[in-house]
């Protein structure tokens, strides 16, 4: 019967080609890039990035991406290199790169390319790909197939760097270096979508090759070893097969609401705009676990005061709960609370009972006492976001790289001297690398409830001394969504509001848009049925007619905030007995290779038992495109 309706949508299509948007794909190993360690080549050694890839369907790679740390961040080693070009060479292996690391023998070069090496935490792009053999400009075509990668990075003390098309005069010519991510738990995939899967990513500082001292290259006697645990910054910008079945995403389902509220202040900023201001969170419950509304008024920064706990002690207090230097450097205090502390976060709410105070700024809230020794949760965050998303729930009061192993102190207090509840203070600690006369002096305190949140700034702040980015906001953690990136400063009188945790139902293909082959329309990310009982309902909504032209908006039928991208050629109801959250899926076989390129629309909605201000109860999802293909 599916075969039928397909065909039936597609013969009766008045417009059938070129309505899926045709742009090229891009896939990341970490989005945004991510940092744990400072991966430096040495001796003139190329540095070489590995991955495992699994490519569905041929695709033409048109840039790769990768991050650099030659810019001199913090100290003049390594030397600044920003700008330069530098050569990339690509090869493959059979099945795996795993094992085969320490030799070149059984590598094939495919491709190689030219990368201008940028700042962290900027993209270095790779591109205008070369045939090996001859040097002449070449697609690079990755095919079909499970096999390593291994990108390798050549000096630009090497002398054929001169030939490369150098925009400025070659800066500080030398080794390469990179930064690489080690996450809790290592994951086996990385990144993938419907033509790629990225794995088992590894750095190796000591490559294959050696530039000497007369810039010549030549073999590497002694390859170094990799780290297996560590997961490289990589990423393909590429192009499939125009054979190749495809699918992409259109518009947005409703309501994507995320808790995270946040801004991100660029390294060496100066001066912070937030010193001597403050600002109160009023939070509000909900049936998603509640929202804060932030505004720029409160009670200005007082130190601590006679009774409040020095987690500290002047840099010489016993081992942190929660350390990755050894120092106070990098660490994390525990804090047991008298009272447990209720924050938004999925599934209606955290009620805390543990603090982790971190060294770096930042307050970690968690039924369980801190333990992590790793960089990601004690460390600060160089530029990305990946922790603050990814770790505990956690307002980051201003997390910078900070160092009170050398001055200033971190307090605790509870009941708190203002609202009652608990506040943490760090009082003049100075930023890691240490930036004469610059120290850091903030303040959060919650009423015993945590319906009052006051944020206050003292007279001293900076994010200087290693180009380190400030975070400041509010993250309900676990994977949520990165939210709204706000200016701090300019929040309006009448106040910012946060995210609730809503999110909109998404519609995806379980598999590639293959002729002759079976599918599953997938509508996920849906709340629970009404009742235990009652069976949640997923409507389908097909077309093979162009979409609507930025969506239709649906307020008119009281479902304010969502759009409908395409008419309703074929609509399908589906049912699921199913007590929790989970998909719904619509079995939909796809007609034979004669429509090979042929376009088809696909959009999804479903019942929501508490949905607020949809008159409906009603959300609907993102819409699909999706472009049949023989491969």
């Amino acid at each position: 019967m599916q075969i039928k309706i397909a065909a039936a949508m597609l013969l009766g299509a008045t417009s059938l080609f070129a309505q899926c948007n045709t742009q090229n794909t891009e896939i990341r190993t970490h989005i945004p890039w991510s940092a744990s360690f400072y991966y430096p080549s040495s001796n003139g050694t190329t540095l070489n990035q590995y991955v495992d890839v699994t490519v569905d369907a041929p695709i033409t790679v048109n840039e790769i991406y990768s991050t650099s740390y030659d810019q001199a961040a913090g100290a003049t080693t390594p030397p600044n290199q920003v700008g330069n070009i530098a050569e990339v060479r690509v090869y493959t292996f059979p099945v795996t790169h795993i094992g085969s690391e320490g030799s070149q023998t059984g590598w094939t070069h495919v491709a190689t390319g030219e990368m201008t090496i940028a700042a962290w935490n900027g993209d270095c792009v790779t591109q205008n790909f070369k045939d090996p053999g001859t040097g002449v400009l070449a697609p690079f075509v990755m095919p079909a197939g499970t096999y390593g990668v291994c990108i390798e990075y050549i000096p630009t003390s090497w002398a054929g760097t001169a030939s490369l098309p150098q925009t400025q005069t070659l800066l500080n010519p030398g080794v390469l270096s990179c930064l690489g991510f080690v996450p809790t738990i290592y994951p086996t995939v990385m990144a993938d979508d419907q033509f790629m899967s990225i794995t088992n990513g590894t750095i190796q500082t000591g490559g294959w090759q050696v530039v000497d001292l007369a810039g010549v290259l030549g073999p590497n006697a002694a390859p170094g070893g990799t780290a297996p645990s560590t997961q490289p910054n990589i990423g393909f910008e590429y192009t499939p097969d125009a054979n190749s079945g495809r699918w992409e995403s259109t518009g947005d389902g409703c309501y994507e609401l995320p808790f995270m509220l946040y801004e991100q202040i660029p390294g060496d900023t100066t001066p912070i705009d937030l010193i001597n201001t403050q600002y109160t969170a009023i939070l509000t419950p909900s049936a998603n676990g509640g929202f804060y509304q932030i505004i720029p008024t409160g009670i200005p920064y007082i130190g601590p005061p006679a009774g409040a706990t020095n987690l500290t002690m002047g840099g010489t207090a016993a081992t942190p709960v929660a350390n990755s230097s050894g120092n106070l450097d990098d660490c994390t205090f525990g804090y047991t609370m008298l009272t447990p502390l209720p924050l938004p976060s999925p599934g209606g709410g955290l009620m805390a009972t543990e603090l982790g105070i971190n060294s770096n700024g930042k307050i970690y809230f968690d039924t369980v006492a801190p333990s992590a020794t790793s960089y990601n949760y004690n460390g600060s965050n160089y530029g990305g976001i990946t922790s603050f998303r990814d770790l505990a729930t956690q307002w980051a009061l201003f997390n910078c790289d900070l160092d009170p192993s050398v001055g200033g102190d971190i307090y605790v207090m509870e009941p708190s001297p203002n609202l009652g509840g608990v506040m943490i203070w760090f009082d003049n600690v100075p930023n890691w690398p240490a930036v004469p006369g610059a120290t850091n002096s903030m303040s959060i305190e919650f009423t015993i409830d945590g319906s009052v949140v006051n944020i206050a700034y003292g007279a001293g702040l900076a994010a200087g001394g290693g180009g380190n980015d400030a975070i400041i906001g509010f993250s309900a953690g676990n994977g949520e969504p990165v939210g709204v990136a706000i200016d701090w400063s300019a929040i309006p009188a009448t106040g910012q509001v946060s995210g609730d945790g809503s999110s909109a139902p998404t519609m995806a293909l379980s598999d590639r848009p293959v002729t002759s082959s079976v599918i599953d329309l997938v509508l996920g990310n849906l709340p629970a049925p009404l009742a235990p009982g009652i069976p949640r309902i997923g409507l389908f909504v097909l077309s093979a007619n162009p979409p609507i032209p930025g969506g239709l908006d649906l307020g008119f039928l009281g479902m304010p905030g969502c759009s409908l991208y395409q008419a309703a050629d074929f609509v399908h109801t589906a049912f699921e007995n199913v007590a929790a959250p989970g998909d719904i899926r619509l079995p939909f076989a796809l007609p034979g290779a004669v429509f090979s390129g042929f376009d088809v629309h696909v959009q999804g909605a479903a019942l929501h038992a508490v949905l607020q201000p949809n008159a409906l109860g009603m959300t609907v999802s993102n819409g699909v495109c999706l472009t049949l293909g023989t491969l």
